[in-house]
């Protein structure tokens, strides 16, 4: 065999059979699973979609106007802190790009790596124009460098779909790190990575700027929480526009948090404190408040279902899953026989129980079980359920770590970094 992308094949024996040229790529149309919140974590999660997108017209216009432009394969990278709304708006923009006959879908975990392992990427040509979402982008640097080293010739080829690549990640630099690396000219000769991003910067996700639309996010958020709190909440909507001037003035300062999620996370609180007490709370206590929610939850429904010591197992279990960043439904069991077998406390609880009640609990995602989201609250959750108090000694917090980091070393050490550049505002320890 020949040329530039030849392929030979020999085969032995009866009855197989060889496909070339039409691997499928395994895409996740997350804009898809719009649903009605059962529960507060459920109203945060931003693929539930439960509130109106507000403040956000210029960034999707701005995904629109890139999508339809005319260059055969494009890259961006979309940039913001946790909570920014970055998925929200890929979502969105995989929503408009569907309306416009795309496809429009995130990629699932593993999947570039298994694409770029088995399919030929040098003849590859797509049937119609293509949306590809890459979340957390960082952690496939290095899949999607050879990716795109592989499909940058093919970048002004006259034939095929359109295929546009949105990463989305928290922090990229053009000095250091994945984005420089990715966007680095490799060879002077031939077509690479840093042709295909073709100059391409990052975009840093604005803020939501205007009182009126951060009044409505709040507001919608805050008659959402009220209808899932049990008839406990003592009030439903914030003071309105006008009404409060010392309301408004905070709410609409720059000193405060301005990313959605701090903004929803600010309207479940105020349905039992008020607007005014939710606001004067930093993204960091809120977060922790919510995740206080999540764990009370979480007891109540280990509780219920006879899990010893007041569910405490489970919520470990919980804990372990999100410093791993979710785990394959294949190794459920394995993970709950590993922890409770670290638990002499949980000699009563069965790993198969255990995984029984973690399927139930937390939602699957294609072949994943899915960690506690969204992100920084899921990390809220988890510091306090690895470091188990006074009673548990140093070593025994390394210990649960350094098992997930045994099972799953990528997720385990991303997770990590997120909670250091989320929760520990700049402690040391």
């Amino acid at each position: 065999a020949t040329g530039a992308g030849a392929i030979a094949v020999q085969i032995d024996g009866d009855n197989n059979r060889v496909v070339i040229g039409d691997q499928e790529l395994t895409l996740e149309r997350l804009h898809s699973r719009r649903a009605t919140p059962e529960n507060v974590n459920e109203l945060l999660r931003t693929d539930v979609r439960a509130t109106t997108l507000v403040g956000r017209e210029d960034a999707l216009a701005d995904l629109d106007a890139w999508r339809r432009g005319p260059a055969r394969i494009a890259v961006r990278c979309l940039i913001g802190r946790a909570g920014a709304g970055k998925t929200r708006i890929a979502i969105e923009a995989c929503e408009r790009a569907e309306a416009a006959a795309w496809v429009g879908a995130f990629i699932v975990t593993g999947e570039l790596e298994r694409f770029h392992d088995h399919a030929n990427l040098l003849n590859w040509r797509l049937p119609q124009d293509v949306l590809l979402v890459v979340d957390n982008a960082a952690t496939s640097a290095a899949v999607l460098k050879r990716w795109f080293t592989l499909i940058a010739p093919r970048r002004k080829d006259p034939e095929g779909g359109k295929l546009r690549i949105l990463l989305l990640e928290r922090h990229a630099h053009a000095e250091e790190g994945w984005w420089a690396d990715l966007n680095r000219v490799q060879s002077l000769t031939s077509a690479g990575s840093a042709d295909l991003i073709g100059g391409e910067v990052p975009v840093e996700l604005a803020p939501i700027r205007s009182l009126e639309e951060r009044h409505a996010l709040l507001a919608e958020t805050m008659r959402l929480a009220a209808r899932l709190s049990d008839g406990d909440a003592a009030q439903s909507a914030p003071p309105p526009v006008g009404a409060d001037k010392a309301f408004d003035a905070r709410l609409g300062s720059d000193a405060i948090e301005t990313e959605p999620l701090y903004l929803m996370m600010a309207g479940v609180h105020a349905v039992t404190t008020g607007a005014p007490a939710a606001l004067a709370l930093g993204r960091v206590e809120l977060a922790k408040t919510m995740a206080g929610i999540e764990r009370a939850r979480a007891q109540a429904f280990a509780t219920a279902r006879g899990v010893p010591d007041e569910g405490a197992p489970f919520t470990r279990l919980l804990a372990c899953i999100t410093l791993q960043g979710g785990v394959p439904l294949s190794e459920v069991v394995g993970l709950a026989q590993e922890e409770l077998a670290a638990m002499p406390a949980a000699s009563d609880y069965s790993p198969e129980r255990a995984a029984e009640h973690l399927l139930d609990y937390l939602p699957e995602r294609e072949t994943r079980l899915e960690p506690v989201r969204p992100d920084l609250i899921g990390e809220a959750l988890l510091v306090p359920l690895v470091e188990g108090g006074r009673k548990r000694s140093r070593e025994e917090q390394h210990a649960i770590v350094l098992r997930a980091h045994g099972r799953d070393p990528i997720g385990t050490v991303e997770t990590l970094i997120r909670c250091a550049r989320d929760l520990a505002g700049g402690a040391a320890d």
